[in-house]
């Protein structure tokens, strides 16, 4: 007979992001932002997801798509009360959004 196992989302949220972390070490920056949106999808309420993808595109040069993954966070960051995050992450969006202007013809 088979044995079955349940999977603790926890873990596999963790596992997600230590594997995304690793895909964009390697430079598989896509996948590993697959692997953040993943373990985003597993934890709603986490803000490290959609701020480890804006740090992933921001290093990919997708300026835009790393101020939209901010934007996420700050959503988060305020939905679940973490004031003390709201800060850190305007000022990045406020930095992002800084370095998009220079990219500008």
């Amino acid at each position: 007979m088979p044995q079955w196992y349940v999977v603790d989302p926890q873990a596999s949220y963790e596992i997600r992001i230590n594997f995304g972390n690793a895909l964009c070490e390697a430079g598989r920056t896509a996948e590993g932002i697959g692997q953040y949106q993943e373990a985003g999808r597993l934890s709603p309420d986490s803000i490290d997801p959609p701020f480890l993808s804006a740090q992933a595109y921001a290093r990919a040069g997708r300026l835009a798509e790393a101020v939209a993954s901010l934007e996420e966070a700050l959503d988060v960051a305020n939905a679940t009360g973490r004031s003390d995050l709201v800060q850190q992450v305007n000022e990045a969006i406020r930095q992002a959004r800084a370095l998009m202007g220079r990219r500008a013809p």
